[in-house]
């Protein structure tokens, strides 16, 4: 199976600033690819390159083995679902659902009969007749979603379909998209900021950053094996502890902070012995220690100094020492108080050290996701 997008060196500039720095990246057919980072991290302009609203200046756009870079947007057959829906308010449903192939002049009867099946694909049967206004958001990013299937293209592309949704729509038109793709096989690329929409509709994700991907890979690598503290810090909101590697490993190294010790899986890039690093901390693999620590887990010390009820379950904010502290997810079948003194158990195979030059920032408290 070959690629059927090809991005080649890519660059894109806007004056000064490079939003596109020599990216390269290739989707094959069928699959979904997602483009994740913050807001100016380069995944629009990367789209827009492909949907040839852009122009790179330099490299090239290859599309099932066709180079268009300096091909029109119209003559690429590629589908786009927008953020905004763009749907022409003076139209009906399945008028909106039939302009790409009014636009590329099929007969009126074929129009409306393509249109109204690609409406039954998403699931609006019998709306056609409507105006956009009379639609909910999520109705009206279903037609969105139909308008670019409509006409069978090659590729979709996706640019944040579902920011503007509310958490409930949000999932539901996550499973339309990749319930969609499973029946008709399109290519895709997906660009958005928000990680659960990356890690569950993605057959693989580029995690970008000034216009550069750090690392692309399926979700459960991207997620439990980051190669760049940048994406180890990124993606699921980790613990962090600063400090003193102390000990190295074939397989791990041991990271010393404030008199506290914690074993991290060994990567070729990871700390010297007398280096200063940072280790990453995945939220799931830490526990209230009960017993005695397997081999494969760290014990620290931590206070309770905060809790916060969230429904299904009670997220905790403990603190290790004055300068460091870190959350922590329960089931309300265990309860902590405010000042309750803790051992926590921080299991290896969820921890990655690297050399602090390496890191996202020089602070030690623990860092969060990257905002949109």
């Amino acid at each position: 199976m070959g690629a059927m997008i090809e991005l080649v060196d890519v660059v894109k500039r806007y004056g000064d600033v490079v939003a596109c720095n020599r990216l390269n990246l290739a989707v094959d057919q069928g699959e979904l690819v997602t483009l994740l980072g913050a807001s100016g991290c380069g995944k629009t302009t990367a789209l827009r390159c492909i949907t040839g609203s852009l122009r790179p200046d330099g490299g090239r756009i290859i599309i099932d083995g066709r180079d268009v870079t300096d091909v029109p947007t119209h003559k690429r057959n590629i589908g786009v679902v927008f953020q905004n829906f763009a749907l022409f308010p003076h139209l009906t449903v399945v008028d909106n659902v039939g302009y790409p192939l009014r636009v590329r002049g099929v007969r009126s009867a074929e129009r409306r009969e393509r249109a109204i099946e690609a409406l039954r694909l998403v699931r609006l049967d019998g709306l056609g007749g409507r105006f956009p206004r009379e639609l909910s958001g999520g109705q009206q990013q279903r037609v969105g979603l139909a308008r670019a299937i409509v006409y069978e293209p090659t590729v979709i592309l996706f640019d944040e379909p579902l920011s503007n949704l509310d958490a409930k729509l949000r999932l539901e038109m996550r499973e339309e998209i990749a319930s969609l793709k499973d029946r008709l096989g399109f290519t895709s690329i997906y660009v958005t900021h928000d990680q659960e929409e990356a890690l569950s509709l993605s057959d693989r994700i580029a995690v970008m950053k000034d216009g550069v991907v750090h690392q692309v890979g399926r979700p459960t690598e991207i997620y439990g094996a980051p190669k760049t503290a940048f994406v180890a810090e990124f993606l699921g909101n980790p613990n962090r502890l600063t400090g003193v590697c102390v000990e190295r490993t074939e397989d791990q190294v041991v990271v010393e902070a404030d008199g506290q010790r914690i074993a991290a899986i060994a990567e070729s890039d990871t700390p010297k012995v007398g280096e200063r690093a940072v280790v990453y901390v995945r939220p799931e693999s830490v526990r209230i220690r009960n017993g005695t620590a397997s081999a494969d887990e760290s014990t620290l010390r931590a206070t309770v100094v905060r809790s916060a009820f969230l429904g299904d379950s009670t997220e905790y904010i403990l603190s290790l020492s004055d300068s460091v502290s870190w959350h922590l997810r329960l089931e309300h079948t265990t309860r902590l108080t405010v000042g309750e003194a803790v051992d926590l158990s921080a299991l290896r195979a969820g921890c990655r050290a690297f050399a602090l030059g390496e890191s996202a920032d020089d602070g030690t408290h623990r860092g969060a996701s990257a905002e949109a």
